[in-house]
Parts: structure tokens; C-alpha cells; sequence
């Protein structure tokens, strides 16, 4: 195993036991003050830390053109989703994976990733953003 696939493995591990600590994390020591709404973190955080992890693997070498190129479409469709967007803007104060907070800007500024696909009529779930008390655009 090269360095570089040692490093990616630690980091998988130790983000492995980092996980299940969140909970008891926020409940003891508060959580990060972004105004991601609660019901929406659990998924939104979890999913841009996977698309950051993908992002570092591609780069490293460790996934290749191929297969990153319909991971990547994949999730950056669901990265373009309005809710998605807006808590990156949020998420990104944060420290990520070198080069994923351009390469998300590139995304969210970019094509579609899916242009020949209607958008579906579902409406996200209803939840206050902290910075407004008001619901979130229903889009």
C-alpha cells in the first residue's frame, strides 16, 4: 500500500469513529452555530463529507477518470439542489479536503449536471433556518 493510500485509509478510519461521537458531541458541547437547520444536518453534512472524501480520492489517484465521472455527475446533481446550496454556503466556513471547496464552487456555478432531465416536483421538508426564523423556500 502506497503512502498516499495509507493516509486515505487512516482518515477513513478515524472519520469512522468520529461519526457515531456527534450526537453525544452537539448534546454535551453544543454544535457549530452555521444555521443549518438540525433536521436537515444529519443528511446534508454527511453527504458533503462523502463528496469530499470521493473528491480527495479522485485527486489522489485512488479513483480513476471513469469511475469519477459518473460518481462525481451524481453528486453534484444532488449538490445543485436548492437546500443543498444553500447549506454549502454555510458548510463552506468549515475546513474541507484540499481543492473540494473549488471544486464545489465549480459545481454550483458550473452546468447542470443532469440538463436533459426535468426537475421533479418534490418539495423538501419545511425547517427554520437559523439566520432568518422563517421556513425555507419551498422550491
Amino acid at each position: 500500500m502506497h503512502e498516499r493510500e495509507r493516509a486515505v485509509a487512516m482518515d477513513a478510519a478515524f472519520q469512522a469513529r468520529l461519526d457515531p461521537l456527534y450526537p453525544d458531541l452537539r448534546r454535551v458541547l453544543g454544535r457549530v452555530d452555521d444555521g443549518v437547520p438540525e433536521p436537515i444536518r444529519h443528511v446534508l453534512l454527511p453527504f458533503f463529507v462523502l463528496y469530499s472524501d470521493c473528491f480527495a480520492a479522485h485527486r489522489d489517484g485512488l479513483l480513476n477518470a471513469r469511475d469519477w465521472r459518473g460518481l462525481e455527475r451524481e453528486l453534484a446533481f444532488w449538490a445543485q439542489k436548492p437546500v443543498a446550496r444553500r447549506a454549502w454556503a454555510a458548510f463552506s466556513q468549515q475546513e474541507w479536503t484540499e481543492g473540494f471547496a473549488n471544486h464545489m464552487h465549480e459545481v454550483l456555478t458550473g452546468d447542470a449536471a443532469y440538463p436533459n432531465l426535468a426537475d421533479d416536483t418534490f418539495r423538501p421538508p419545511e425547517v427554520i433556518w437559523l439566520e432568518d426564523d422563517e421556513p425555507a423556500p419551498r422550491t
